[in-house]
């Protein structure tokens, strides 16, 4: 039996988006015949992971179940609470199918002063 495997990183350009995908090959040879599996895994960051930020809602038309790596998701504060130093906050799906947290701030929206 021989076992390979190839990992494959694709990018899309034509869509703006990176898209990864594993590839799996795996080659048995019995008894004068060949057998050749191929597997492909897209990866994908899914919306149960995003990240938290309390008091804030994500900018977005629908919630998707997963999405692709290279997707840029922005948040905004809920009514009565307003952005800390003008702040904004995004996630971006990162290459290994995780939502960055560089550009995240949890405490970017405060309660609204009533004046």
């Amino acid at each position: 039996m021989i076992t390979t495997e190839n990992v494959s990183l694709t990018i899309d350009l034509s869509l703006n988006q990176l898209q990864t995908t594993t590839t799996t090959t795996i080659k048995m040879e019995i008894e004068n015949s060949t057998l050749v599996f191929d597997t492909n895994h897209t990866i994908y960051c899914h919306s149960n992971e995003l990240p938290f930020i309390p008091n804030s809602v994500l900018i977005q038309s629908q919630l998707n179940i997963t999405y692709d790596v290279g997707t840029i998701l922005f948040y905004t504060c809920q009514s009565g609470y307003e952005f800390l130093f003008n702040q904004s906050s995004f996630t971006i799906c990162s290459i290994n199918g995780t939502w960055s947290l560089d550009n995240i701030n949890i405490t970017m929206c405060q309660l609204s002063k009533l004046e």
